[in-house]
């Protein structure tokens, strides 16, 4: 099996930027980093811990950082396999189509953001 680290960034409210969307630790070219160890990634996120972590703009404090399972990492990478209906939509207040989920608006991002890190979260074997 191998494992990915998910970045879970907290921004202030509203976040109209995305900063909070999830994101799998990648390289250069957008490719998850795939740890072959469970301990490999734990001792990435060690370290990340240990260093002095400098707030971007509109973050509220230091990242969450999760070893999840290189499945989950690549669903959420991937847009949900790009898939819109994998989405729970019918939580969605959208502000554009009265109620009815655009999938476009800042309710509708927001809603995904959410849902994302939500299953990250559940997911998760480990979490700093």
């Amino acid at each position: 099996m191998t494992y990915q680290i998910a970045i879970l960034r907290h921004a202030y409210i509203p976040d109209l930027q995305g900063d909070e969307t999830p994101r799998i630790y990648s390289d250069n070219q957008d490719n998850p980093i795939e740890y072959e160890a469970f301990d490999e990634a734990k001792s990435v996120i060690a370290e990340w811990d240990e260093e002095v972590y400098i707030l971007s703009h509109n973050e509220s404090g230091r990242p969450t950082y999760l070893v999840v399972k290189a499945v989950d990492g690549d669903y959420i990478h991937g847009g949900r396999n790009s898939d819109a209906s994998n989405y729970d939509w019918s939580a969605s207040d959208c502000s554009r189509n009265d109620g009815d989920a655009c999938g476009e608006c800042n309710d509708c991002n927001r809603l995904m953001i959410n849902q994302d890190c939500q299953y990250l979260l559940d997911n998760a074997v480990y979490r700093s």
